[in-house]
């Protein structure tokens, strides 16, 4: 047999035999010029080229001819067994959870402690208020508003007064006559409310360390994993009001027209009432008619008390008013109904909320003050080179980088703010600074109005257009 043209075992070569078979490589290939005829021939019974298709066995040519459905149908089953093999897992996790959640909770009081007989009813001690009148100990409440009605304005204010142990706004009837440490988790991004709180101390004065402290990012109240760690950072501040802003971006995925997902969230603020003794003050969007909170009926049902912040009108200006009423208390005869405005602090550029009317008379913004040392941003002085009221729009950009506001301002309060200003312009250079500062897209309308506002890029890093 030519051992040229067939293998050992009469099968017949498919290549030269002078020329390296494509399937050896390394130091084979490279000595394959030199080696003898005999020599190739050792190489190649020891390595013999793969089997032909024509030769293969027929279970394996059926098996190469597999249709596309057979693959998927195979994939589809090993995807199957995987998520049976990882639901066995998370439910080893979750029942693990449960028995820790056991061995941690406290123990229940004896029995004789959890009767009362119906003689005994009167020593039983009133409701006791974390703030008199809006918050009370104990309690999981929510703070419902539709978007632009300062929900976290207010709350920032009531968490602040908490954490120093004053009234709310220094008004009596809102005391607290206890400061408690608050916990605020700022799931909606914690700039804007970091600079409210700064410039509430700016306004009331600085708290002690520890008395407030902001979590910058959302804890799920629809993850076992998210509650315990909340939970046990509540237990580690010893945190006696706890601030969700807001319940939708702490509750990812769920349906909150469903009451039994929306039950999950209210379970797990439950079980910082009733296991830490805090209150929890969750802050919620309304629905369509912007009077009731958004999604299950569940959610105002479930709650011990519930507040809300009304708009008047469609508009979500400056101008339109907005009213905080109480909603329910589950435990207290309580009513109010208080209108509510935003006023600036005196050497800073953010705002607080405060109870009174909206009007003329009450501007968002304080036209006295000096907007005209704000600097102008970078790269705004090259857009508005050689251009028509130039010099107007400098002044227009400071105004607005001054008012920081969602709503912007209406060339009305911006004619007004330049009046008080170091130059004076003209109505007419007034009218083509406007023009200039929107044609540059240095400002745009707000929200579909007439009114203007710096566009995102050039915001002071401070400056919160998403103000709730």
């Amino acid at each position: 047999m030519d051992t040229n043209t067939h293998y050992a075992d009469g099968r017949p070569r498919p290549w030269s035999f002078n020329e390296c078979p494509p399937h050896l490589s390394g130091e084979v290939r490279e000595a394959w010029p030199v080696l003898t005829p005999a020599e190739r021939s050792k190489v190649l019974d020891r390595f013999p080229a793969p089997v032909p298709a024509f030769a293969r066995p027929w279970h394996l040519v059926l098996a190469q001819r597999a249709t596309a459905e057979d693959r998927a149908r195979q994939a589809e089953l090993d995807r199957q067994d995987k998520i049976t093999s990882r639901l066995e897992i998370l439910e080893v996790d979750s029942e693990a959870r449960r028995l820790l959640a056991e061995r941690n909770r406290p123990k229940r009081r004896p029995r004789s402690e959890r009767l009362i007989d119906s003689n005994d009813v009167e020593n039983v001690p009133a409701p006791r208020w974390r703030m008199a009148g809006l918050i009370p100990c104990t309690a999981i409440g929510f703070l419902g508003g539709a978007y632009g009605t300062y929900k976290s304005f207010v709350a920032v204010s009531w968490a602040c007064s908490v954490a120093a142990g004053r009234a709310w706004l220094d008004r009596p009837e809102f005391a607290v006559t206890q400061a408690v440490n608050v916990l605020y988790i700022a799931a909606e991004g914690w700039d804007g409310i970091a600079h409210r709180v700064a410039a509430w101390r700016r306004l009331n004065g600085a708290l002690e360390p520890g008395a407030l402290t902001i979590h910058n990012e959302p804890l799920h109240l629809n993850s076992g994993a998210d509650v315990d760690e909340l939970i046990d950072l509540v237990r580690e501040l010893n945190a006696g009001l706890v601030v969700i802003d807001t319940m939708h971006r702490s509750i990812p995925g769920a349906e909150e027209n469903s009451a039994t997902e929306v039950g999950v969230a209210i379970e797990a603020a439950a079980r910082l009432r009733d296991e830490l003794g805090a209150s929890v003050l969750l802050l919620d969007h309304t629905g369509h008619d912007g009077r009731r909170l958004r999604g299950s009926s569940a959610k105002g049902s479930d709650a011990d008390f519930v507040l809300m912040i009304d708009l008047a009108g469609d508009a979500r200006s400056s101008t339109s008013q907005r009213t905080l009423r109480v909603e329910k208390f589950k435990n207290a005869p309580v009513e109010g109904r208080w209108p509510l405005r935003l006023r600036t602090v005196p050497g800073h550029d953010a705002m607080v909320v405060d109870i009174g009317e909206e009007g003329d008379a009450s501007p968002t913004f304080d036209l006295g003050h000096e907007w005209w040392k704000h600097d102008v941003p970078d790269g705004v002085a090259d857009l508005f080179a050689g251009q028509a009221g130039r010099r107007a729009a400098f002044d227009i950009v400071r105004v607005l980088a001054m008012a920081g506001d969602q709503d912007g301002l209406s060339g009305a309060e911006i004619r007004a703010a330049l009046a008080d200003g170091l130059q004076k312009h003209s109505r007419s250079s007034i009218t083509a600074g406007i023009a200039l500062v929107k044609n540059t897209a240095v400002a745009e309308h707000v929200n579909g109005t007439t009114r203007l506002a710096l566009a995102l890029r050039w915001m002071p890093p401070h400056a919160d257009r998403a103000a709730s």
